[in-house]
């Protein structure tokens, strides 16, 4: 062929030449089969190269050679195609029938490094050597089979399949430390929570120290959480946060918590986060932070330049579960908050924590930016 022909043609000359194809003896229908299939990959159609190799395999060639080719060719059409457990399952084929089959070994191990299964890619490297070392020793060096699937290029390329297979244990192997170290940060944070939740149980209930530490950890959390005024609203998908509440390392009681907080500005919709947010550190000096007088310049969404803290222009409201705005003054901490969102003529009331953060929908934001607001101290 020296073109390839479109997609769902309708030349009637064209289906009558591929017709052809099914003619002949099984070796026959095979040879054209592949050569096809090549024409295809040549012209990286990968999908129809594959309709064309399989259908080589299924005419049931005599020739041991011919149907291993057509089984490379269509692992290679499945590397391309990222269909990895095609490609293993050709590779036993091939195997079984030649052990020496060093193509095979290569394609599978590139499968299996792509599925970052990386010691059974060093292996298929290890046994792809020793099935060439055994050959040669079975035939001579550079004779028969075995010198040829041990050529200088094989080499090369089973040096290179290993060397990336090793680069990507290591990184797997980094990201494994990472993984754990979070994971230990992680459990010890907890237990840390934990053994405050239950400190906390214990010096604020007249309740025998019995009863205190047999209380199950969601209740001491529900608990700890009341006296503060914050409703728990876990994610039943469990959590995605990479913030979470925890307790000051500053303090010697342990009893300071530490929130990550949203500020939210409605008319950019857009939001900033406070990892770490002291409950007893007031609002004006995260303000302050944030937005201070005389900046460089101010953040890229503030086109009018109107977020500054000059101490009376922000106003920051939080939203209660029941959705009460609570105007929140400078000098208010988060704790002042906390306690202030329990009241109400409404009834019971709080901050929403959801995933672990005073949520994205019940949070603390900045809600406008105009002068005439007045902050003040409740």
């Amino acid at each position: 062929m020296s073109s390839l022909p479109e997609e769902d043609t309708d030349n009637v000359a064209l289906s009558a030449l591929q017709s052809l194809v099914h003619d002949g003896t099984p070796d026959e229908m095979a040879q054209n089969f592949k050569e096809q299939g090549n024409d295809y990959f040549k012209g990286k159609r990968y999908r129809e190269a594959l309709g064309f190799y399989t259908q080589g395999i299924e005419a049931r060639p005599d020739d041991a050679r011919l149907r291993e080719a057509l089984l490379l060719n269509r692992m290679a059409c499945n590397l391309e195609l990222h269909n990895y457990g095609s490609v293993l399952r050709d590779c036993a084929t091939v195997i079984a029938a030649n052990p020496r089959a060093s193509k095979a070994y290569y394609r599978a191990g590139l499968a299996l490094l792509a599925l970052e299964r990386v010691d059974e890619t060093l292996d298929v490297c290890v046994r792809a050597v020793a099935s060439a070392t055994t050959a040669r020793a079975g035939a001579g060096a550079g004779a028969g089979e075995g010198g040829r699937i041990a050529n200088d290029g094989d080499a090369t390329a089973f040096k290179t399949l290993r060397e990336r297979a090793e680069k990507k244990a290591e990184e797997l192997r980094k990201k494994e430390e990472v993984r754990a170290e979070r994971a230990q940060r992680a459990e010890e944070e907890k237990m840390k929570m934990d053994a405050a939740f239950a400190v906390r149980v214990f010096f604020s209930s007249s309740s025998s120290l019995t009863y205190s530490l047999s209380l199950s950890l969601s209740t001491r959390r529900d608990r700890f959480f009341k006296d503060r005024n914050l409703i728990n609203v876990p994610n039943p998908d469990g959590s995605s946060n990479p913030y979470a509440p925890k307790f000051d390392p500053e303090d010697a009681t342990g009893r300071t918590l530490i929130m990550p907080v949203f500020f939210l500005y409605p008319e950019y919709a857009t939001s900033d986060v406070i990892a770490e947010f002291v409950e007893d550190t007031p609002f004006g000096a995260h303000l302050a932070a944030m937005f201070p007088p005389g900046a460089s310049a101010p953040p890229s969404w503030d086109d009018k330049g109107r977020y500054v803290d000059d101490g009376s222009s922000l106003v920051v409201y939080a939203i209660t579960r029941r959705k009460r705005l609570l105007k929140v003054g400078r000098k208010l901490t988060l704790r002042d908050v906390c306690r202030a969102a329990g009241g109400g003529k409404t009834g019971k009331d709080g901050l929403e924590v959801k995933d672990g953060c005073l949520s994205e929908k019940y949070q603390i934001g900045i809600w406008s930016c105009l002068a005439s607001h007045n902050i003040s101290r409740r």
